[in-house]
């Protein structure tokens, strides 16, 4: 469920920034390989990948988490 709930969050926050995963990877400093994993709930992240995610999507923590 939280997996599911984090991947949506993702793929919304970064089309709203009209971000691709690559350009995604380069302002974060996660790679792309990473977050294709996430969006397709293969892997879940660590906190600190979070974290470094919500700051380049302008989310906090709480916002990436929740429905």
């Amino acid at each position: 469920m939280i997996e599911e709930v984090l991947a949506q969050n993702l793929i919304a926050a970064r089309k709203r920034l009209m971000l691709t995963q690559d350009a995604l990877s380069q302002q974060s400093g996660v790679s792309g390989a990473l977050i294709a994993n996430i969006e397709r709930q293969a892997r879940n992240p660590s906190l600190q990948t979070l974290a470094k995610l919500a700051a380049s999507l302008e989310l906090s923590l709480e916002a990436r988490l929740s429905k």
